[in-house]
């Protein structure tokens, strides 16, 4: 799919697109917002191989969430990484969990990516990707929040939280 097209689809649906540098492999790279207005960091990109295919994707780091991870039980860990992948697993979707340094560290990242081919991509179909691939991520967010965010240590006392 020509990279114009792309820009012009991604208009019309409220981003506002900037090419990037490619990545190696790829004829062109671009990143938008979305939804539009969200701090939701998105990328699309046309790589060489398959010839004719336009990749949408997005990449949550998942650094800050190591303490918190390390804090949690073996059973939380395992409970945690089980939902996470029933969470990217949707159907025409692919995912990625990129593995921490070590077999038991937390996971360094997750990504979720959709791929089209240019004899079915359309701007409601190339629409309906953005906004699974979207949600998706987004999903997956709330499930490392709700997993890793309670592991935090608790406040110095109770009574110094509490509003007077």
């Amino acid at each position: 799919m020509q990279q114009q097209q792309i820009e012009s689809w991604l208009r019309q649906l409220g981003c506002a697109p900037n090419a990037v540098k490619s990545v190696e492999g790829n004829e062109w790279q671009m990143q938008f917002v979305f939804p539009p207005g969200s701090q939701q960091n998105m990328a699309c990109f046309s790589p060489r191989t398959p010839a004719g295919s336009t990749v949408i994707s997005v990449n949550y780091p998942l650094g800050r969430g190591e303490v918190a991870y390390d804090a949690l039980s073996d059973l939380q860990k395992g409970a945690f990484l089980q939902e996470l992948r029933l969470v990217l697993s949707r159907d025409h979707l692919y995912h990625d969990i990129a593995p921490g340094s070590t077999p038991t560290s937390c996971p360094r990242s997750f990504a979720v990516f959709d791929m089209r081919f240019d004899d079915g991509l359309t701007l409601d179909s190339f629409a309906r990707s953005i906004i699974a691939v979207s949600n998706t991520a987004l999903a997956a967010n709330l499930c490392c929040a709700q997993h890793l965010s309670g592991a935090r240590p608790a406040p110095a006392s109770a009574a110094s939280s509490q509003v007077q």
